[in-house]
């Protein structure tokens, strides 16, 4: 079916990331994002706030999200985070960096947790998770840790940007058909502009 009229739910990471897949398979499509806020998580802009950085592990199953961050990373939209990151001690609070961790204590503790965690799995990932080091900020990993640029707060707007995508903000979707003789899903949309037809696309 050939596209002409795109419209994802979400102006998120998954929907602007969505709508920059959309625009590399469709050229000449126009692609509309609906949502109250654009980036509200990365923003802190909502209750719930989850993204702090982005890490894709080299697995089978992260080839295809490696190439999109180097991508980004490469436009500039994302940046690589070079944070010091350490423990407190226990004995009076001084700070010791992850360099110095391989010869005490917890780094063998960690050594010992990352070579006993089980056979990977399909795509190249263990079953069980760390638990001393649960977001592997402390050893140094096989893929940088990337934040947006300048901030994590435009990440999102930047790739709508770039995919060429119209973001109608204070959009809600009231409604959702699917039409089997336009073979797509027609949405009824109150706020932020009119209806129509469209594809599906990712939560903030």
């Amino acid at each position: 079916r050939r596209c002409c009229s795109e419209r994802l739910i979400g102006a998120g990471v998954s929907g602007s990331l969505a709508a920059l897949v959309l625009r590399s398979r469709h050229p000449t499509a126009s692609l509309t994002v609906l949502d109250a806020d654009v980036g509200a998580k990365l923003a802190g802009r909502h209750l719930d706030p989850t993204f702090q950085f982005i890490r894709a592990s080299k697995t089978l199953r992260t080839v295809q999200l490696q190439s999109v961050l180097g991508m980004l990373e490469a436009e500039g939209m994302m940046a690589r985070w070079e944070g010091r990151f350490g423990l407190l001690g226990r004995k009076g609070g001084q700070f010791l960096p992850r360099e110095a961790l391989a010869n005490t204590e917890m780094g063998q503790a960690m050594r010992k947790e990352a070579e006993g965690r089980g056979s990977p799995t399909e795509g190249g990932e263990s079953e069980v998770s760390g638990t001393l080091d649960f977001c592997g900020l402390l050893r140094p990993g096989d893929a940088p840790l990337l934040v947006g640029s300048p901030s994590s707060a435009t990440l999102c707007a930047s790739i709508c940007a770039a995919a060429g995508a119209e973001v109608r903000l204070g959009a809600r979707v009231t409604a959702a058909r699917h039409s089997p003789t336009r073979g797509c899903w027609e949405l009824q949309i109150a706020g932020g502009g009119g209806g129509g037809g469209g594809g599906g696309g990712g939560g903030r």
